[in-house]
């Protein structure tokens, strides 16, 4: 099938816009090391390329061939930007903690729509662009569904995700039903709608970050003096998170449910210390502290706490194994984002976590302690395989 080049100065404005937004996330991710952006950026480029490729832009057709070598690229983009729609979605809504139970069908798409990928190639077109059509038609609604999710589970930069798919879906619409003078303009700027909404919602979750850190700077400068609030960090203390511990662990006990621990540890910081001084050490913990809390702040922040010296645990009620560990992956990244050197002489090797998860379903016989000890001995597992990762308690 030819396909014939038709661009107008709409799709110059089309392209050129979805070109800068791309040139400001990758510069704003070279610039602040949030792989979300780096998701974002990906699905701008292929659903340009896509565009592109669509309108006879790229691909000339006279080769030999041509026409079927267009088909593939086709198929093989549309694919992409299917893929990369899925992880930026994942990574925008923490989807793999914040929503676990949704977070397997966002999986699943992102499985498929690579699968499709080789598909697209000439003797196997057929196979990837029917593929390709029914993740079309089942990845909308996931997206959906997992962004209306963690808008219910309190995550605020969730709504104006749900703007961005509702911009979508009525540039779709309009594509579909109006005359065909009008329907391509319609759902180009469906699209623009969507990518701009979706940016803002990026903005907002900084802004929320940054929010976060700046209160939790200024509880470490108002010094708490209640007893349960660790200086150095403004993190809540090891008293407050036992106590906390504690209650979660009697409630599920009544209601049968499971919770799950992380211990964290900053690696070898006796020897940071030793290279930078004790100021400067303190100065690291709260970096650490503020990294962990901005990841951590998807449920409360009262679950996060200092253990003792250079650790710091987290109680996660209602969250099974396979959401808790994610969680700590991307505790284990955000701190090894920030990118503090662990020696003066080098910056090669920044300062990393290891963290320990431990899962447990309460019963009459078992107590908090059980779970504690589980996680210690994940993390000491993790400790002994080297740092920088996460271990779980089996």
């Amino acid at each position: 099938m030819p396909l014939a080049l038709d661009v107008t100065p709409l799709d110059g404005l089309y392209y050129g816009t979805l070109a800068a937004l791309a040139v400001h996330h990758l510069v704003a991710f070279a610039l602040r090391r949030e792989p979300v952006r780096l998701a974002f950026v990906g699905f701008l480029s292929s659903l340009a390329l896509s565009g592109l490729v669509a309108d006879g832009v790229v691909f000339a057709t006279h080769r030999p061939r041509g026409d079927a070598w267009n088909r593939s690229a086709l198929v093989a983009l549309d694919a992409l930007t299917v893929l990369f729609a899925t992880v930026f979605t994942r990574a925008y809504l923490g989807s793999a903690w914040r929503t676990p139970r949704t977070d397997p069908i966002l999986r699943a798409v992102a499985v498929l729509s690579a699968l499709a990928i080789p598909l697209s190639a000439p003797e196997t077109w057929a196979l990837g662009f029917e593929l390709v059509g029914i993740l079309s038609l089942a990845g909308p609604p996931a997206l959906l569904a997992a962004s209306l999710a963690a808008w219910r589970a309190g995550f605020g930069p969730a709504r104006p995700y749900l703007l961005a798919q509702a911009c979508l879906i009525v540039g779709l619409l309009v594509k579909q039903s109006v005359a065909s003078e009008w329907g391509h303009p319609g759902g180009d700027v469906g699209v623009l709608a969507m990518v701009g909404v979706a940016s803002y919602g990026l903005a907002q979750c900084r802004r929320e970050r940054l929010r976060g850190s700046e209160q939790r700077e200024a509880e470490v400068c108002a010094g708490e003096g209640n007893g349960r609030h660790d200086t150095p960090t403004g993190l809540w203390n090891r008293r407050h998170l036992d106590e906390t511990l504690q209650q979660i662990w009697q409630r599920a006990l009544r209601e049968e449910d499971v919770v799950s621990l992380l211990r964290i540890e900053v690696d070898s910081f006796e020897a940071f210390e030793r290279a930078w001084g004790p100021a400067v050490a303190a100065q690291c913990l709260r970096r650490v502290a503020f990294a962990l809390a901005e990841v951590a702040s998807v449920g409360s922040d009262d679950r996060l706490a200092c253990w003792d010296g250079a650790g710091f645990a987290a109680v996660l009620p209602g969250t099974p194994r396979h959401a808790a560990i994610p969680m700590a992956e991307a505790m284990r990244a955000s701190v090894a984002a920030l990118g503090i050197p662990r020696h003066p002489s080098t910056a090669a090797d920044p300062v990393t976590v290891s963290i320990g998860v431990g899962c447990r379903v309460p019963d009459d016989e078992a107590e908090p302690k059980r779970l504690v000890d589980a996680a210690e001995r994940a993390l000491e597992r993790a400790r002994s395989l080297g740092h920088d990762r996460v271990c779980w308690a089996r």
